[in-house]
């Protein structure tokens, strides 16, 4: 197994090899980053993976796709961690490597469709660059081979290096559920840019700024203080705007409609799924995206 492994990094140019080094571990780190994070699969924690998608703006290219998404996040969460671990491991290993870029590519390009897609300019998100580097890592392999090979299932030693990643992926998901970070340091007020001022936002009334997922979110301030909730309506995805006379957040496309003075509880339409909250912290007179 080590030969098969020194063998396929040998026959690459070393650009190449830098290439798939910095590919694969960036993808265990990625499996792991959402494995030790308390909240990915906890609902209503900072980081759910729910609230992500949840976020995703209708204007995605995969829109028609986000209800199920939703719906199943969780199942999404856990499947997005293995892939994660598999692909990073492959990568490395060299074992079924035409697969591991197809993956990473197809991973990488679904990111910038969804929770990418409102970034811009497009070069300040990272899952556009992703993209064209594993699709360099495919097409150098391709080059190479010139064909897309399974495993052999006759073949022993294939089966038993197969079964060697998916396990060293599941349990790295499990090590790193037990290895658990601990909740992250809020922002201190010299340490980025405020996006508001709490004395521009007048009680009752709200602001709409973009979150840290480029995704469009509203600031909407009370007697108690201030909050911040995704603007992407969790029924389907349209942005949701806030009523003046009601003082409610309401989805112009179907009439659901939130209360932000109350955790953005439902209060009609067809979603009864609050809005995701987003966090912010406070620094005096000004707000900061934590």
């Amino acid at each position: 197994m080590f030969t098969a492994i020194q063998r396929s990094w040998r026959i690459h140019p070393l650009p190449i090899s830098i290439l798939r080094l910095w590919l694969g571990v960036t993808w265990i780190y990625a499996g792991w980053h959402k494995a030790t994070d308390p909240g990915f699969l906890t609902k209503g924690a900072n980081g759910y993976i729910g609230s992500q998608l949840a976020r995703i703006p209708k204007s995605s290219p995969l829109n028609f796709a986000l209800n199920k998404l939703v719906e199943n996040a969780d199942l999404m969460g856990l499947v997005a961690m293995i892939s994660e671990f598999a692909i990073g491991l492959a990568t490395l290993s060299g074992f079924m490597l035409v697969y591991a870029a197809l993956g990473g590519l197809i991973m990488s390009l679904t990111l910038w469709l969804t929770l990418s897609w409102t970034v811009s300019p497009y070069f300040l998100g990272s899952n556009s660059a992703y993209v064209i580097m594993w699709a360099v890592l495919l097409g150098s392999i391709f080059r190479k081979s010139g064909r897309l090979r399974l495993p052999n299932f006759s073949d022993r030693r294939e089966v038993l290096t197969l079964a060697l990643l998916g396990g060293l992926s599941i349990i790295g998901v499990i090590a790193g559920k037990n290895f658990k970070r601990g909740p992250k340091k809020l922002l201190s007020a010299g340490s980025s840019n405020a996006i508001a001022k709490v004395s521009d936002i007048a009680i009752g009334t709200s602001i709409n700024i973009v979150d840290t997922f480029g995704a469009p979110a509203i600031i909407f301030r009370t007697k108690s203080g201030v909050y911040a909730y995704s603007a992407v309506c969790t029924h389907q995805g349209c942005t949701v705007e806030f009523d003046k006379n009601s003082k409610h957040l309401i989805c112009p496309c179907h009439g659901a409609e939130y209360d932000p003075a109350n955790s953005a509880k439902v209060l009609a339409g067809p979603t009864t799924t609050p809005l995701p909250k987003v966090e912010i912290l406070v620094k005096g007179d000004e707000i900061f995206l934590v």
